[in-house]
């Protein structure tokens, strides 16, 4: 089973846009990259980058800027930095799991190294987060491995 949702749905950018748009704008003209060939390497239309980019939309959904990341050769972190990422206010209110939160956390490991993939602790935290996040929302009892392979696949781009 696909999961087509969002990392976004679950966690969320507190950060300024304006700082967003001028990471993303440097990032860009350090690569020497039009805005149009910076967006076609990234997979997402070039129509996204620009209005992102002019104002038009307030922000991108993570899995955007992990793609612009990837193509302008920096860590999503170095854009968003791990303090502007949260989790949707509904999800504080849900009492803490440990159990599934390790299971995520195992699980992300066991990932990275089935392909070995090793992830910055920060990129390893958001995935937890999100796996973990996810999994209470729906109330479950254990981890959707699904959509963890899923989250760590779209995350490293395997």
């Amino acid at each position: 089973m696909v999961h087509k949702m969002r990392l976004k749905y679950y966690l969320r950018l507190k950060m300024d846009p304006d700082v967003l748009r001028n990471k993303i704008r440097s990032k860009i003209e350090e690569k020497n990259l039009s805005v149009r060939q910076a967006a076609i390497s990234s997979g997402i239309s070039s129509g996204t980058l620009q209005n992102f980019l002019a104002g038009l939309t307030k922000s991108p959904t993570l899995d955007t800027i992990a793609a612009l990341a990837k193509t302008l050769d920096c860590d999503l972190m170095e854009l968003v930095g791990s303090s502007d990422i949260v989790t949707n206010s509904r999800d504080y209110k849900l009492p803490w799991d440990s159990t599934i939160f390790l299971e995520a956390s195992k699980y992300v490991i066991h990932l990275q190294s089935e392909t070995n993939v090793l992830l910055p602790s920060e990129e390893a935290m958001l995935i937890i987060k999100e796996i973990y996040y996810y999994s209470r929302s729906k109330g479950k009892k254990e981890i959707d491995k699904n959509f963890a392979e899923w989250v760590f696949n779209k995350s490293t781009r395997l």
